[in-house]
């Protein structure tokens, strides 16, 4: 079931974003999670009916961490969360002007997407499709507000007393074909990296799988730290939510963020990004730095992740296979890069203020 939250009770608001709601949206903002399809209908006639919802107000849905599209059929062919569909007939069943309804996810392309949706939908009048990075704003937001604001300030290796003893790390929770691809890829290396398969019980930290299969061992960035083993590590190998392997419609999504890239930019680490496609070029509009003079992401583009898997993984071997020396040499030299997207991860709020004016343009 849908319900409406209480804005002020949740964490990863910017003041701003807050102030916003509360005066735009006080009695009208809805998170989604996965699965959900039906509405607290009673809650919203009554709102209506009692002036709670204004008729300025805007009615506000919020899947914050997917980006699977909302007008197709999704995974399995089935419909098993909120459809577009459901929102256009919800503004006919309410008497609400599509206009002043916003459905909002992370795929960065969802406007664009809906918009091509839309031509043939048959309908009249748009709802409002916003695509927003949701995890940057929510994990900043934890770790600031719990351990403090740039608490991992990254330390250059010629002022450490003890260089990193691992090559790499990569963190893989959920099976999929591509991680599947680089894990397997990555044996070879395991000695020089810090390799976790939690679909196949192969952790890093010490803290019981069960527990998080569970769902009660806390994946927070404020509480599951995993400083340490970034510190002693040169780089991430980032495979991003999604993951198919051929073309699917899902590969329309654009860029979906999760806490995944957001590690590497808190803790101060250069990446290796396999993610949707442009993803890469979605980080640099974003305003951070990309580490394309250290691997080839001409693959950003590429249309499926089978392509941007394999073309990944030549760079990781072509790096991993590097002498020491010319090793760590490579990735000193990209140590004001490290620090610059640090400090941006929680420093900048651009993206925010672009989303509150977003929302201020609609009504």
């Amino acid at each position: 079931m849908i319900h409406m939250i209480k804005i002020n009770e949740q964490y990863f608001l910017t003041s701003k974003l807050r102030s916003f709601l509360e005066k735009k949206a006080k009695h009208s903002t809805f998170l989604v999670s996965t699965g959900d399809t039906e509405y607290d209908m009673e809650y919203c006639r009554e709102s209506i009916k009692n002036g709670k919802i204004k008729d300025s107000d805007l009615w506000i849905f919020w899947l914050k961490h997917e980006a699977y599209l909302p007008f197709e059929d999704n995974f399995n062919n089935k419909k098993d969360t909120m459809h577009v569909l459901d929102l256009h007939n919800l503004c006919k069943e309410l008497n609400i002007e599509e206009d002043r309804v916003v459905f909002i996810n992370s795929d960065l392309y969802l406007s664009k997407n809906y918009d091509t949706w839309f031509a043939n939908s048959g309908f009249d009048k748009k709802i409002n499709c916003i695509g927003f990075p949701w995890y940057f704003l929510a994990e900043k937001q934890d770790i600031t507000q719990n351990i403090g604001k740039n608490p991992y300030n990254f330390v250059r290796y010629e002022d450490r007393k003890k260089l990193p003893s691992k090559r790499f790390i990569s963190l893989n929770g959920t099976y999929n074909q591509s991680r599947k691809y680089i894990i397997d890829k990555l044996r070879k290396y395991q000695s020089v990296g810090y390799l976790s398969d939690l679909s196949n019980n192969e952790q890093i930290d010490d803290i019981s799988i069960g527990s998080l299969v569970g769902g009660s061992r806390s994946d927070e960035a404020s509480e599951l730290k995993l400083d340490r083993f970034h510190k002693d590590s040169y780089f991430s190998i980032v495979n991003e939510a999604g993951g198919a392997w051929k073309a699917f419609n899902q590969d329309k999504v654009s860029a979906f963020f999760t806490e995944k890239i957001t590690k590497p930019l808190y803790y101060g680490q250069p990446f290796i990004l396999i993610g949707c496609k442009n993803s890469y070029k979605h980080l640099k509009n974003m305003g951070f730095e990309v580490y394309d003079d250290i691997f080839n992401i001409t693959y950003d583009n590429f249309q499926t992740w089978e392509e941007r898997t394999i073309s990944a993984w030549k760079e990781i071997e072509r790096v991993l296979s590097l002498s020491d020396n010319d090793f760590h040499k490579m990735f000193s030299s990209v140590q004001d890069k490290i620090i610059y997207n640090q400090e941006r991860f929680f420093n900048y709020d651009g993206y925010v203020e672009d989303f509150i004016n977003t929302l201020k343009e609609l009504k």
